[in-house]
């Protein structure tokens, strides 16, 4: 279930915890998983931050990029979002992507240095 969360797959997650609760009654992670996979499935912003967050912290750019394009998307227009996409677009060598999301994440927040900065430091190492 964990693993279906974590890809953004909540209805197979929920299928997964109660097959394993089932399986094991007594297991004590398994209601409180169910019970989260239940409120991820209610929202699919939740669950697209979720998934987002969870595989940029396992280093899986190119997944985590995709539920930041769908945050974005659907204006969720966090700086936090912004910044993790940029950084995703930089690990997978996708700097004009980098350069561009910084730019519209600077469009929606102008008084972000953090966003400037990067964009600044994104720009000279491509020597634009």
């Amino acid at each position: 279930g964990n693993v279906l969360l974590v890809q953004g797959n909540a209805e197979a997650a929920i299928v997964a915890y109660e097959s394993a609760l089932k399986l094991e009654p007594d297991h004590a992670d398994v209601p409180a998983n169910l019970q989260f996979a239940h409120e991820l499935a209610q929202d699919p912003l939740q669950l697209w931050q979720f998934a987002a967050s969870s595989l940029f912290r396992r280093q899986r750019y190119q997944a985590a990029a995709g539920f930041y394009e769908q945050l974005l998307a659907a204006h969720q227009t966090d700086v936090e979002s912004y910044q993790a996409l940029a950084h995703c677009y930089h690990q997978l060598n996708q700097y004009q992507a980098e350069i561009a999301i910084l730019q519209a994440g600077i469009a929606q927040h102008p008084t972000v240095e953090a966003l400037q900065v990067r964009l600044v430091q994104a720009l000279q190492q491509v020597n634009q």
